[in-house]
C-alpha cells in the first residue's frame, strides 16, 4: 500500500469512527435513527471510490463525475443522502444524488444504492451491467444481499458492510484489499 492510499485509508477510518461516535452520543427516535444510518451510509459510500478500480471507458472513468442513484421510494432517504453528500468532493469533483424508482433508470449511474423498500433487481438487470463498472450498494437482509457489491448491515447503532468480491468481479470493479480489513466480512462468492 502506497503512502497516499494509506493516508486515504486512515482518513476514511477517522470519518467512520467520528460518525459512529456522534451517533452514539445523540439520542434519537427509531425513525430518526434510521435516517441517521442512511447519512452514515452516504458518508461511507463517499469514501469508497479510492478503494475501487473501474475499468477504462466505464461510466465513472468516462464521465469523470460522482453520481449516485438512490433506488428507493422513500424521499427522506434521498434527502439524507443529498444532505450528507452536498459538500463532499473527491478530487475536486462534486457528488450528485438522484432518486430513481426503476431498475432501468439506475443503469445510467456508476454507483447505485438499493434501499430495502424496493424489490431486488432481476438477474437480467444485473446481466446488463456485467463489465460496466457499476458499484452497487444495498441494505437488504443478508440472504437477499448477495447481488450487491457491498451491503450495509445495521447492528444496534453501528453501520457495517459486507463485500461480495464475486459480484464486484462480474461488474468489472476491483476492490482494494485494504477495504476488506474494515469490512464486517468479505465473501468470495461465485
Amino acid at each position: 500500500m502506497g503512502k497516499r492510499e494509506y493516508r486515504q485509508f486512515q482518513c476514511w477510518i477517522c470519518v467512520v469512527v467520528t460518525a459512529l461516535a456522534v451517533s452514539l452520543i445523540q439520542p434519537v427516535s427509531a425513525a430518526g435513527a434510521q435516517l441517521k444510518h442512511h447519512g452514515l451510509m452516504a458518508a461511507m459510500i463517499s469514501k469508497f471510490p479510492p478503494f475501487a478500480k473501474w475499468p477504462a471507458g466505464t461510466r465513472l472513468r468516462a464521465k469523470k463525475q460522482l453520481s449516485i442513484a438512490v433506488f428507493t421510494k422513500d424521499k427522506s432517504i434521498v434527502e439524507q443522502f443529498a444532505g450528507t453528500l452536498h459538500r463532499k468532493t473527491l478530487g475536486g469533483i462534486k457528488w450528485t444524488v438522484k432518486q430513481v424508482i426503476t431498475a432501468e433508470e439506475a443503469t445510467k449511474y456508476p454507483i447505485v444504492f438499493f434501499g430495502k423498500d424496493v424489490p431486488e433487481p432481476t438477474d437480467e438487470w444485473y446481466e446488463k451491467l456485467k463489465g460496466e463498472g457499476v458499484l452497487t450498494f444495498g441494505e437488504k437482509a443478508e440472504n437477499a444481499a448477495r447481488k450487491a457489491v457491498m451491503n450495509f448491515v445495521i447492528s444496534g447503532k453501528k453501520v457495517r458492510f459486507d463485500i461480495h468480491l464475486g459480484v464486484a468481479a462480474k461488474a468489472g470493479v476491483r476492490i482494494a484489499p485494504q477495504l476488506g480489513r474494515v469490512a464486517r466480512k468479505v465473501v468470495q462468492d461465485e
